[in-house]
Parts: C-alpha cells; structure tokens; sequence
C-alpha cells in the first residue's frame, strides 16, 4: 500500500472512531475540570456487543467521506434495523434527506434522534431548523424552550426562541424572551432594537419610544440614539416630540446634520420662514450634510427662481454655500448653474458649468448645457472648440456633433459644419425634432456653398419630420425667394409660419418678399408695414425691401427715403450704396 493511501485509510479510521464514540457517549462520563484525571466508564448497552452494528458504521462513515453517499445511507438504515436506539445513525440520515431537500423523511429522522438523545444540542439545532424549514416556528419554539431550560445563560438560544416566536406572530412572547435574556445579561442595544420593532408592529409607539430611552439613559452621550428615538416619532406623526427629542440632542451634538435638518423642516411645519431659514443656512454651510440631501432641498427653489418669487434670492445665497461647502463636487456647481441659469443670467451660470466639468468632465448633461449657453450667447467660436472636446469625450452622441455644426455653419466653414452635420444625423437618432434641425441646418449650409438642390432636399426631409417648424418654414421660403424659384410653394409656406407665429416681424419680412417676387407689390407693401410694427423698423432689411417696394410702385421719393434709412441703420452693402446713388432699384 502506498503512503497516500495509508494516510487516507487513518484519517477514515480516526473520523469514524470520532462519530463512534458520539454514538455511544452514554457509555462515558463528561469530562471534568480542567487539571482532573480522565476517567470514562462504559455502560452496558445492547448495540455495543453487536459487532456488525460497529462494522457497519465504520464502514458508512468511510463511504460518507469517500463521497459514496448512496452506499453509505443503505448501510445507516440497515444499522437502525439492526439498532433502533441508534440516535447517531437517525442523525446523519436526517442531515442526508435534509441536503437532497427531503424535507419530510429528514424532520422524520430529526424527531428520532432528539428522541432518542434530548440532551444533544446538535440534534436539537436540526430539529428546530427543519421545523422553521417546514414552517412549523411553533414547534421550533418548543425546541429552543427545552433548549433554554437546559441551558438557561446561553443568550444565542434566546434569540433563536424570540426569533421563531416573532415568525409564529407571537409577538407578545418574542418580548417576554427579550425580557428574560436583557434580566440576564442587562442592556443591550441588539435587544432593545429588536423590542423596539415588535412593539412598532403592535402599534404600540409608546413602549417602542420607552425602549429607545433605555439606551439614551444608558449612553447620554451617544447621539445615535436620540437620532433614533425622533425618527421613531417623525415617522408616527409625532413631530412635537421629536422636535423635543432633536432640541436635546442639539446638546449634545450641537452640529450634528440631523438636528439641523429636523429643525429647519420642524420650523418650516410651523411656518416660520425665518428660522427655517437660519436653519438650513447652517446646513448647507455644514460640509458634513450629504450633497444629495441639500440639491434635494434645492430643487423646490428651481421653481421659485423661475417665477420671480421675491425668495430666489434665498437660492442664490443656499447655491453658493453649496460651492462653498463642496468645492471639489461638479454636483454643487452644476446646481448653483441651474439656479443662476433659470434666472436668466446665463454667463455666471457659464461659469459654474465650466467648473463643474473640470472637477467632472464625465457629465453629458452640463456639457450639453454649456453648448446651448455658447450658442444663446453667439459665443461661435468657444462653441466650435468645446464641441470638438465634447466629440472627443463622446464620439458616439449626435449632439456633440450638432453643435459643432452650427458654430462653423456661423463661422462660415461651411465644409466643417457639413461634416459634422451629416455625422450627427447619421447617428441615427430616434429623435425626430432633432433629425429635423439637423437637416435644416444642413440646407442652411448647403445654400450657402450654392449647392441649392441639396439645400432644398433637406429642408424637405426637416419638414418630413417636422411639418409645422415655423423657422423651417420661412427660411426656405425665403431661399426660395431670393432665387426666384417655386414662388407658389414659398408663399404657402410663408403663410404658414405667420399663421404659426404671427408678429414676427422676420416672418412677416419673408412673406412680403415672396409677394414682391410674384410682382404683388401692394401686398408686398402691407406685409412690409406689419413687420415694421411688430417692431421691425429699425432693421436694415425690411427697411431696404420697403425701398425697394415704394420703387415698384412708382414713388422714388419714398423709395430713395427707405434706402437711405436701412443705411443709416446699418445696412452697407455695395448694391444698397448704388440705389442710393443712382436712385433707381438695381434688377
């Protein structure tokens, strides 16, 4: 035999006189103190004299650590036909059943081996488990009670009774347990949390309360536990009393983010705005108070910005402390960039998001926040820079790529702005307001390369996608009118987008130039007074194609008047100098 074999053969032997030994422990004597002599006496037994019974069961435990399960459960059962007292065997075959998820023949195996060996607390373990398995937390309970009454200072078993007895929903009883283990071992906290919930569950918020003040009473300083008592009676519609509870904490941790917390909406349910106020002062200059929380307590201001309510200046004030008290957190300065943006003020807010993006620049939503600021601005440039570090970090968005678009379309690098463009839509995106902005921009580019068929095409493709875009509307009417081409279809379109936006004095401007190019002068000329009253009279534009109108109609004088004020109002082209200085509309 080789030496491995050898040294699993002993291990097999040493295991198996170990399980033998517990078959039969009512043959010896417990052992003694520490510093006594061993003595063991070996009580006569029936099973003791059948050797075949100790062959058996040495030869199943080597099957059992060989892994040879099934031949090892036939020879446990042919050891209690042999021995029937055998509550060892009755054991492992409980645990057996109990792995292959038996549930029935494993409990029937468990009720023999307690019976046969009560003082076993092993046996008594697997019983209770199988009953809670099974449901049966009433049995369970019983075993822990006989557990208990063996061995009463054993604080695990009263937790498990407690436990099996809250399961049963005997509720009253899993605190009279708790109370007999806290009698033993005093105050302690897993106990009185453990009380605290049952009697939560009984709805009696009173003696819950009063077990929390065992450990404020226990521990004074510890602010955990008034924490935990207010909690207890905010969440009951107690508020009074919670308020108390959070003054007295207040002592003891004067700059603890709760109490102030609690006291700000305290004083808010009072209605007192200027302590509540003061309160949350305190608690967005406390650094300790999460930044969730405060962004939380932001948002509600958000609305009062917008509406001009004589508080904003309140958000403004709570925004800066937020940058102030979080000055490594993009989260702070794109909240007080939120504030500052819904108010108007769209450079500060700027500001605020630049910042945020170098403490962050993982955050798509602010960097798309500052392409819009760019572009409200006319901040072309910055945009076209900041979008391209926008595609970088996000090669796969299409609005990175729309923004770069628009600022070289303005920059007129129309080349650039082609390309970008066409990459944002070939995207793919499912959005179709954007496809149609998209498509517009790009017949925007298109008709400044003069490519006009192209241009043409994708504003009929933005229109597919977005019929009624008044802007789209006029902007290729108005393309079409400058080149003289489907007059009809421009004039319909330009109806369309006054109907949809009317008093635009743009809009107004495009619909009468398509009427001049029709030769409707007259009606021309009522278009072009609408545009100046809706506020377009000191526009260079309208200015000169009202010149131009009065030309058409006959009168020079008045025509000659309107080129020489679109002059004054900026307009310097070559072909405005000549109908000054010739006094005749150039064709």
């Amino acid at each position: 035999m080789s030496g491995k074999l050898i040294r699993i053969s002993f291990l097999v032997a040493f295991c198996t006189f170990m399980c033998f030994e517990d078959i039969y422990a009512q043959r010896g004597k417990k052992k003694k103190k520490k510093g006594s002599q061993k003595n063991t006496q070996i009580k006569e037994a029936k099973s003791s004299d059948n050797p075949r019974v100790m062959n058996l069961f040495i030869s199943a435990n080597k099957d059992k650590l060989l892994g040879n399960t099934d031949e090892a459960v036939e020879k446990f059962k042919d050891i209690l036909t042999l021995d029937p007292n055998n509550a060892a065997t009755a054991y492992e075959l409980a645990k057996y059943y109990y792995e292959k998820e038996k549930l029935d023949e494993s409990l029937r195996y468990a009720e023999l081996a307690t019976g046969l060996d009560p003082s076993n607390k092993w046996y008594q373990f697997l019983h209770a488990e199988l009953l809670a398995t099974s449901r049966d937390y009433e049995g369970a309970a019983a075993v822990y009670k006989k557990l208990i009454q063996k061995n009463p200072d054993n604080a695990e078993y009263y937790f498990d009774l407690a436990y099996m007895q809250t399961r049963s929903g005997e509720l009253k009883e899993a605190i009279d347990t708790y109370n007999q283990l806290e009698g033993k071992i005093g105050v302690n906290e897993d106990i009185i949390l453990q009380k605290q919930r049952l009697y939560i569950q009984l709805n009696q918020v009173d003696n819950a309360a009063a077990e929390v003040q065992k450990l404020i009473d226990e521990s004074p300083d510890q602010p955990r536990y008034y924490s935990l008592l207010a909690e207890l009676y905010q969440a009951n519609g107690r508020s009074e009393e919670a308020f108390e509870v959070y003054q007295k904490l207040k002592e003891v941790d004067p700059n603890n983010p709760m109490v102030q917390l609690s006291m700000a909406e305290e004083y808010k349910r009072q209605g007192d705005h200027e302590k509540y106020f003061s309160e949350l002062s305190k608690i967005f200059d406390n650094s300790s108070v999460p930044i969730d929380a405060k962004v939380q307590i932001l948002f509600p201001y958000l609305d009062l910005v917008q509406q001009k309510s004589d508080r904003k200046e309140e958000a403004f004030i709570l925004g800066q402390k937020l940058v102030d008290a979080h000055p490594t957190e993009a989260k702070a300065c794109s909240m007080y960039g939120d504030l500052l943006y819904t108010d108007g003020q769209a450079e500060a807010a700027l500001k605020q998001y630049k910042r945020g993006l170098e403490l962050d620049g993982s955050v798509f939503t602010v960097w798309q926040q500052v392409m819009f600021i760019h572009s409200e601005l006319s901040q072309y440039q910055e945009l076209a820079d900041d979008s391209k570090e926008m595609i970088d970090l996000f090669p796969n968005q299409p609005m990175p790529y729309y923004f770069n678009g628009i600022a070289n379309n303005a920059l007129e690098n129309y080349e650039k702005a082609k390309k970008s463009l066409k990459r944002a839509i070939l995207m793919g995106s499912e959005n179709k307001a954007l496809l149609a902005d998209l498509h517009a921009q790009l017949a925007d580019v298109h008709h400044s390369l003069k490519e006009f068929d192209k241009s043409d095409s994708n504003f009929d493709k933005s229109l597919d996608y977005d019929p009624q875009n008044a802007y789209t509307l006029n902007n290729f009417s108005y393309y079409l009118s400058i080149r003289g081409k489907d007059l009809d279809k421009a004039a319909e379109m330009s109806a369309l987008s006054n109907k949809l936006e009317p008093s635009n004095p743009s809009f107004q401007d495009t619909y009468a130039w398509v009427l001049f190019k029709q030769g409707k002068y007259k009606e021309a000329k009522e278009w072009l007074q609408k545009a100046m009253d809706s506020g377009g009279s000191n526009s260079d534009v309208i200015l000169e194609h009202m010149g131009d109108t009065y030309f058409k109609l006959g009168d020079e004088d008045r025509a000659l008047e309107y080129w020489s004020k679109a002059k004054e109002y900026g307009g310097d082209s070559d072909e405005l100098q000549q109908k000054i200085s010739s006094k005749k509309l150039i064709d």
